[in-house]
């Protein structure tokens, strides 16, 4: 059971959504025409065509609501950060089962339907359960097993990189100065530190949380009223690194890169905290390593 709550890659951009529910719509339009299953191959040419075309629309219509408009009322229940293998089923049979029950409510609404409406719609539903949920359960598991161990051998390769370094210190120079001074949207400043004393911020709402260490090496937390990218840009980009929309870490801290199926987590000196890596950021990891 402890596997269903492993992270799952997915992606709820808006784009993806609807290049995805054309594929669908498309794959099933081709898989109609040239299977004619449901007692299609009855039909002529032309009105095997148009039915096809309308269970591909339905399908397409379908998909675009469930993966480009639902995450997008649901934001927080559509977390690409929180999602997890037993939601990636959960969520693909929902897609079957809207997708089935528009085409069951459509075939209806033609009077090609010899039964009720309820009935043919538990007919759908029981069968298409029995159906997919077996093979649904297989795709993501091995999905999930390929995304991991590229994540794990990636993640092994940051981490020789890191050890061929004996010292991750930041190397003073003229475009590198010792303190630094946070400033708020207001331009009013907010923290006068050590370069090296800061270990990672963290969005929130309308304020940032500034994570770094006081004389005595002890973490402390400051809250910033300023937007995270703003305050990002008052740091020297080859020291910080903006690694996911809501975190901004210190390299000098950087001590490990842990991988799993969805992304790469940072791990830092001095805290137990694990930083979130974004999947178009993970490339520049690497490159973020290596001048560390």
């Amino acid at each position: 059971m402890r596997y269903l709550y492993q992270p799952y890659p997915r992606s709820f951009a808006w784009q993806s959504g609807v290049k995805k529910a054309l594929l669908y719509g498309l794959v099933v339009c081709c898989v109609l025409t040239f299977l004619r299953p449901f007692g299609l191959h009855t039909l002529s040419f032309s009105t095997l065509l148009v039915n096809t075309l309308q269970f591909g629309g339905i399908t397409a219509i379908a998909i675009v609501f469930t993966t480009a408009m639902l995450p997008h009322l649901l934001p927080y229940h559509f977390n690409e950060d929180r999602w997890r293998v037993y939601k990636e089923i959960i969520f693909i049979l929902f897609n079957i089962l809207l997708v089935g029950f528009l085409n069951t409510a459509f075939l209806y609404q033609k009077g090609t339907v010899d039964v009720s409406f309820n009935e043919a719609l538990l007919w759908m539903t029981v069968n298409t359960l029995l159906v997919a949920i077996i093979p649904v359960s297989i795709f993501v598991f091995v999905n999930q097993n390929i995304r991991l161990k590229q994540h794990l051998a990636q993640a092994k390769q940051f981490n020789e990189q890191l050890d061929k370094k004996e010292v991750l210190a930041i190397a003073p120079t003229t475009s590198s100065p010792e303190q630094i001074v946070l400033l708020s949207e207001k331009e009013k400043p907010e923290l006068r530190i050590i370069m090296t004393h800061l270990l990672y911020f963290t969005a929130a709402g309308n304020y940032v949380d500034v994570f770094y260490l006081n004389d005595a090496q002890e973490v402390q937390r400051l809250t910033i009223r300023n937007r995270l990218k703003a305050l990002y840009e008052q740091l020297p980009p080859t020291l910080f690194y903006f690694c996911h929309r809501s975190y901004v870490v210190s390299l000098h801290h950087l001590v490990r890169v842990h991988g799993n199926a969805r992304n790469y987590e940072i791990q830092l000196r001095h805290v137990t905290t694990r930083i979130p890596v974004s999947r178009n950021k993970s490339d520049e990891l690497m490159e973020k390593i290596a001048i560390t």
